[in-house]
Parts: structure tokens; sequence; C-alpha cells
């Protein structure tokens, strides 16, 4: 194998591949860290499979305008993954020759042959597992909205193994709108992009799992493709083909494969949450949160407080929530509504207790301004019941939309959360 390359380009159609092989694979998965480098005179293809993902990169002229390709011989070897990206980058935007041979692979100048570097090698190639011929759903999505989906939700993934039902993550797409969620059973984290002629005509649902999130998102961010194909298919025994999700950048050349999914996950009725009729709806400015929430982190230095909640009070007569840390240091302070006229109660003081990491999290998530609808049943119902009877609905946070005039988007984004019964 011997080509030449401008080794710059080379490098930046090398990062999806090394971010495969390198982030987020198997213990001792016997391809990690490596990739499968083939040359022939239309470009290279490199491949890479870390055991929770695989790649396949196309690169030439169609996709890398100042490659500066140029096949001598065609060949393949599998290199290094760290150590081929490290040694480009000592070429800058140089164009260098690469070749292998006896073992061997070499970079070096073309201007200068005596500056060279040698690259890892090994003698068993990359395979990465067979592309399903034939899927049972597809989405096509607009790549920014995808990046800023991820993005709004991810925080929410569930982190502990008894909680397996939730470490993923959910795009819905359906008629006009794109649905990302992300949660922990206890708390949710939902964002809903509309628009007119995005979406399936009918509701398509993809889980990715937890553990390639991170890839997924800086492959999606170091692309240019305007729109990324996203499509599902079961295992095929028949075919060799496992159970997968795959992403086509059309426009970059780019096959990544998603597998070790969970087909027995079932996501919650997230609408039923969203659109029900609370009997109270108090609305503030996000704003006016910032130093209440100061104070709940000041009080989170004890080591004594194992659970720390905050309970927040709405005081109907003078319009404010009342908002104290129940903690060894209690935190107090306040929070004005914004229109009394749109804020409905049942009761002079519905309050409600909860994880104080939720509020937290209310603030550091939302715009940096807008308005927040707080809805909410009163908490006091659960006084009097036994424990195992103590069931209330999650607290449900509703943040100002967001309009995008380039895309004609709207989005809206919302936070629910348990109560705390401690």
């Amino acid at each position: 194998m011997k080509f030449t390359i401008n080794a710059g380009e080379f490098a930046r159609a090398l990062k999806p591949s090394l971010e495969i092989a390198t982030k987020n694979t198997k213990k001792e998965f016997n391809a990690a860290n490596k990739i499968t480098i083939d040359a022939n005179e239309d470009g290279i293809i490199f491949s890479a499979y870390g055991g929770t993902a695989s790649i396949v990169s196309n690169i030439s002229d169609k996709y890398f305008g100042d490659i500066n390709y140029k096949c001598v011989e065609e060949g393949s070897a599998t290199v290094d993954a760290v150590i081929m990206m490290d040694s480009l980058l000592v070429f800058s935007s140089s164009d260098v020759n690469v070749s292998f041979s006896s073992g061997q692979l070499i970079i070096s100048l073309i201007d200068d042959e005596d500056i060279v570097q040698p690259v890892t090698t090994f003698d068993e190639s990359v395979n990465v597992p067979k592309v399903a011929e034939n899927f049972i759903k597809e989405v096509i999505i607009n790549r920014e909205i995808l990046i800023e989906g991820i993005n709004k939700v991810s925080f929410a993934i569930a982190f502990e193994e008894r909680q397996r039902n939730y470490m993923c993550l959910i795009l819905e797409s359906s008629k006009n709108k794109f649905r990302f969620a992300a949660g922990s059973n206890s708390r949710f984290a939902i964002s809903d992009t509309k628009g007119e002629n995005i979406g399936n005509k009918s509701k398509t649902q993809i889980i990715f799992p937890k553990y390639n999130i991170s890839n997924i998102n800086k492959i999606l961010y170091d692309a240019s493709d305007k729109n990324i194909i996203i499509k599902y298919a079961e295992a095929d025994v028949k075919d060799g083909s496992p159970e997968q999700i795959v992403l086509e950048f059309s426009e970059s050349g780019i096959n990544l494969c998603i597998f070790a999914i969970d087909p027995s996950i079932k996501y919650p009725n997230l609408d039923a949450i969203i659109n029900f009729d609370y009997p109270n709806k108090i609305y503030c400015d996000i704003k006016d949160w910032n130093m209440t929430v100061a104070g709940i982190s000041a009080t989170m230095h004890i080591d004594s407080d194992i659970i720390h909640n905050t309970e927040v009070t709405a005081n109907t007569e003078k319009e404010f929530l009342k908002v104290e840390t129940k903690t060894l240091l209690k935190a107090k302070n306040k929070v004005k509504f914004t229109d009394d006229k749109k804020c409905m109660t049942n009761n002079p003081a519905p309050w409600f207790r909860c994880n104080s990491l939720y509020l937290k999290e209310m603030v550091s998530k939302a715009n940096k301004d807008g308005e927040i609808a707080i809805h909410f049943e009163n908490q006091e119902k659960l006084e009097d019941l036994p424990n195992d009877e103590k069931r209330m609905k999650p607290i449900l946070i509703k943040f100002s939309a967001n309009a995008n005039g380039a895309r004609n988007t709207v989005e809206n984004f919302y936070m629910f959360f348990s109560c705390s019964t401690k």
C-alpha cells in the first residue's frame, strides 16, 4: 500500500473513526484502539469497531476537496488509532507519502523524505459487524436539530445499573415534530421541536443506548451534513446482521452503527404528564430563581445531609413561592409570581417537597431568561396516608418556548420530577 495525501485533511477525516475506536469501547475488546485503512484508486476507507459501535468512513475528493489523494499502490493496513492521529498532526497541513510494507506503516514528508513518522501496525484487520439489509424504521432529521435535542436532554439519562430501562435517550419523530427525552424514573427531561414539513407521517421511535451518546454527538458536531438519516433494524439470523441503529452521513461518506441495544426497553407515556390538568399552576421568571438556587447550593456542604430536599410553598395571598431547604442548614428565600392572573391554585398554600438537585437543574438547563410554569398537586394530600399509598403526580416544569427563525421551528422544553416524602 502506498499513496500521497494532505496530512491535515487526512487527520480531519480520521477523527470520526478515532472517536469510535477509542471512546466508550468494550473492556479488553480486541479491535478497540485500532483502525483499518484500505486504499484503492477511488479513495480510502477507514473501519473502526469498539464493541458497542462501528464506523466505516469513505475518504476521497468527493468528501474532502483539499485532500490531494493519489493512490500509487492499493492495499490495507491496521494501525494504532491514537499513534496514527498524532503522527499525522506532526505534518500539519503538508502533503505526505504513506506507505506500508514489511509490517511497517511509514509517513514521510513529500518535500523531504528524511522527515519520517512510523506508526504501530497489527496483523489482524478490524472487521465491523454486518450492516442490515432490511430496516423497519427510518427518520430523516436536520443535523442541528439532532445536536440541540441531544444536548438538551442527555443530562437526565440514568447512570445506575438498577435503572437500566432508563439508560438511554429517546428520539421520537411524528408529523411536524421531533421529541427528545431522557430520564431516570424519578426525573425526566423532554425537548419538543415543532415545524412545518419535519418528522415522520406516523410516530416513529428510536431508542439510543447511553454508552454511545457522546460518540454520536462528537461526530455530529464535526460533520457538515444538513440532514442525517437514522435507521433501525432488528437482528437478522439469516444474513448475520445484529440489531442496530445506523446513522448515515451521506454528505460526509460516513456510516455509523450503534449496537448493544436493549430491545426490552419500554418508555413511559410522557404526554400523560405534560398534558395533565394540574390543580396548581404558578408562573415565575427563571432569573428570579438564581439567588434562591445559589442559597440551596450553599447548604449542600454538610456531610450529615444524606438526603437534601427543598420545600416549595405557594403563598397565594402575597403572590410568591416560599423556598426552604429541609436540611441542617436551612436556607430560606422567595420567588415572586410573574402574573397572578394566570396562576391557579386549589388551596391558599399548596406545597411540594423535592430533591434539591432537581431545582438546581431546572435553573441550569433553562434559557437564561423567560417565564417558567410550575404545575403540581398539593403534597398535603399525602400527609395522612401510609407510606405504601403515598402517590402523586410528578412536579411538571414548562419552560418558555424558544423560536428558531432560520429553521422556522419552535422548541418547547419540559422537566418533571417526583416529590419527596422525607
